[in-house]
């Protein structure tokens, strides 16, 4: 009898040891695959959305600038709202080529017409008057 009841509270243990791995391994799985999700999104914000964040930033604070300086100075104004593209280019073209383009890496500066022409542009000044509506949204 002794060797019954001892293999009996053997077999017990052992089952209870197993339960026990079973729901460590269990708790410790469903804890890996937890972190695994947050370390995915993780490296999904900072490898992606915190770059592109950061360059659509950068675009705005071009623009920014471009804009600020086009409103700032009532003679270029003028001379875009009399046409006047001679004017226009004497004017800017210098500025993007010494300035704007190599010291806050401005690539492209338009002036554009209702509802898609390009009027003029600094970078390309002896391009314009083309349909931009094929890839502009109105």
């Amino acid at each position: 009898m002794f060797k019954s009841v001892r293999a009996k509270t053997s077999a017990l243990v052992a089952l209870g040891v197993l339960i026990m791995v079973v729901a460590a391994s269990l708790v410790i799985h469903l804890n890996m695959e937890k972190f695994t999700k947050e370390r995915a999104a993780y490296n999904l914000e900072s490898i992606i959305y915190k770059p592109i964040q950061a360059t659509v930033e950068e675009e705005i604070k071009r623009a920014s600038l471009g804009l600020t300086l086009l409103l700032s100075d009532q003679k270029i104004v003028e001379a875009f709202a009399k046409r006047d593209r001679e004017y226009l280019r004497k004017r800017l073209v210098p500025l993007f080529q010494k300035v704007l383009k190599p010291k806050f890496g401005i690539k492209q500066f338009q002036f554009h017409l209702p509802p898609a022409v390009s009027f003029f542009r600094v970078h390309k000044p002896n391009k314009y008057g083309d349909d931009l509506s094929s890839f502009r949204k109105r």
